[in-house]
């Protein structure tokens, strides 16, 4: 039986400012308990402070916001919640039959390939990037991961907002303020005219 969790990661409140100051560390307290592992790759030694469970995995659909789990060789992923098959538009059995940057449009692969690879140590605020839902509909994605171990692999926990209408409204607000600073310019000009 999955543990009982109250939502711990939450979209954003009022939609002026992203409310994404998520902790990971809260979000993976499910794996207390559970042990570090500590893996070697390139010559590079990375501790893994949780290792998430099945059941672990399961109780991610309690959660609103979309998580999805990929290894990070490949970028396979391992587990998404209902939250994820909603979002993207596929079942979670077909989610767990892509990789990443099959959410990915064409166009974003190649900077997503190389940020992802960059990826290997503790918490990443990843950015924004562009997703790909089953409908084709792109929208734009605030990525959060931590790094985890699940089923003996290495693998990074994602968090993923939709922030389209935030940027919508950031894009609006700096398109208002430049024309306010432009109509400012005129102004002065004018009077320096008729000064």
């Amino acid at each position: 039986m999955a543990p009982r969790l109250r939502p711990l990661l939450t979209p954003p409140n009022d939609g002026t400012q992203m409310e994404n100051r998520l902790d990971l560390r809260m979000a993976l307290k499910i794996t207390a308990g559970h042990g570090r592992a500590t893996y070697q790759k390139h010559g590079c030694q990375m501790s893994i402070s949780s290792t998430l469970t099945p059941e672990m995995v399961e109780a991610f659909d309690l959660c609103p916001t979309v998580i999805l789990v990929f290894k990070i060789n490949g970028f396979q992923i391992v587990a998404a919640n209902d939250a994820a098959a909603r979002k993207y538009g596929y079942s979670k059995k077909v989610l767990r039959s892509m990789t990443i940057m099959d959410l990915r449009p064409a166009e974003e692969v190649p900077r997503i390939a190389k940020l992802a690879s960059r990826l290997l140590n503790g918490p990443d605020a990843a950015g924004r990037s562009r997703h790909l839902t089953k409908d084709g509909e792109t929208f734009i994605a605030e990525v959060h991961t931590q790094l985890v171990e699940m089923s003996g692999e290495l693998c990074k926990l994602s968090v993923i907002h939709d922030v389209t209408q935030q940027v919508a409204r950031e894009e609006a607000a700096q398109e208002l303020s430049a024309e306010a600073v432009a109509r400012i310019r005129a102004a002065e000009a004018t009077a320096d005219h008729f000064a």
